[in-house]
């Protein structure tokens, strides 16, 4: 149909055309593209960010949530910044039951619990486990590593108080989308370096693994048209992390860790047209040469945040059924 069809600006230097990339993707991803593109949003900042909260949670408002046979309770803990709200989902069924740390994407600038409760709701109900989504602090109000001590805070708690909820304080994994991908991944370094709680299995949904620098293939294919741009990357980091000499901290660069040995078992989702495409996967493989079992599927008809944008869509499907598998795999 002419309305998938792009006005997209040729691209240099990359073995893959712009065009190329564009038509192996879903027919609904190249709608959301052509809409998004047309609107031109401005590039996320300082200026922005504020606006681009209220957008993505106006998104969020338009949609139902989707039924679920459980129960869903709302709590603060106490954090190092003041209280750290948390969604908890239960599915129906015998407890104690496996819990899932889940951290929201959006940039470390945007998100909150709201956002992520499809993927939450679909991984407590597939597993079946206890679903712990966490609305840790934001930048740039509150820039790294705070949203990073938020997760530690909140990873102690659940393997302090789990029985409260019906969770089994013994098998805990982490997880998250994007920046969340990122705080699960770091967390999971920070807590073996602390010698905090045991983590059973890191599921990382296109993570953000290097912002020290982007020099990958996917960086250089997929900078521009394709929702998750460069500029934007570049603003998120600015308003997150605002100190160049942090970025290649483990915490902020997991990818750049000196040693990656003895981590938690791990699970690694890209999407076939997302600038993170490669980090995530080289973040696999240094996980596999560190010894730890790690694997990474790739859906290429996807683009960055397919999980949040397409409901429907057969590779979210895919993605959140095979995620489960491990996670059960893990938490036996």
């Amino acid at each position: 149909p002419e309305e998938l069809q792009l006005n997209r600006k040729p691209m240099q230097g990359d073995s893959m055309t712009e065009d190329e990339c564009f038509e192996k993707l879903a027919p609904e991803v190249k709608l959301f593209l052509n809409r998004i593109n047309q609107l031109s949003p401005p590039p996320l900042s300082m200026r922005t960010y504020k606006g681009m909260r209220q957008y993505v949670l106006s998104m969020v408002k338009q949609v139902e949530r989707p039924h679920f046979t459980g129960t869903i309770e709302e709590r603060t803990i106490l954090g190092p910044g003041g209280d750290i709200p948390i969604r908890i989902y239960t599915p129906e069924g015998p407890t104690p039951l496996p819990v899932l740390l889940f951290f929201h994407g959006g940039a470390w600038v945007l998100g909150n619990l709201d956002t992520e409760e499809d993927t939450c709701l679909a991984l407590a109900r597939l597993t079946p486990c206890i679903a712990v989504s966490v609305d840790y602090r934001l930048a740039p109000e509150h820039p790294y590593p705070s949203a990073l001590e938020d997760c530690y805070t909140t990873l102690q708690w659940v393997a302090e108080k789990a029985d409260t909820f019906g969770g089994d304080q013994g098998r805990i994994a982490v997880s998250g989308e994007s920046a969340g991908g990122n705080l699960a991944a770091a967390l999971a370094l920070m807590s073996r370096q602390r010698k905090g709680p045991a983590i059973a299995f890191q599921l990382l949904f296109y993570p953000v693994t290097n912002l020290a620098e982007w020099h990958t293939e996917s960086h250089r294919a997929f900078r521009e048209g394709f929702f998750l741009k460069e500029e934007d990357m570049a603003g998120a980091r600015s308003l997150y992390a605002p100190n160049e000499a942090d970025w290649s901290s483990p915490y902020l660069s997991p990818l750049l860790a000196t040693d990656l040995r003895g981590l938690p078992p791990a699970l690694v989702v890209t999407a076939g047209c997302d600038p993170l495409r490669d980090e995530g996967e080289a973040y696999a493989k240094r996980l596999q040469n560190s010894g730890v079992h790690a694997s990474h599927v790739c859906y290429e008809d996807m683009i960055h945040a397919f999980l949040f944008f397409f409901k429907s869509a057969a590779s979210r499907r895919k993605a959140l059924e095979h995620a489960s598998e491990e996670l059960r795999r893990a938490f036996a």
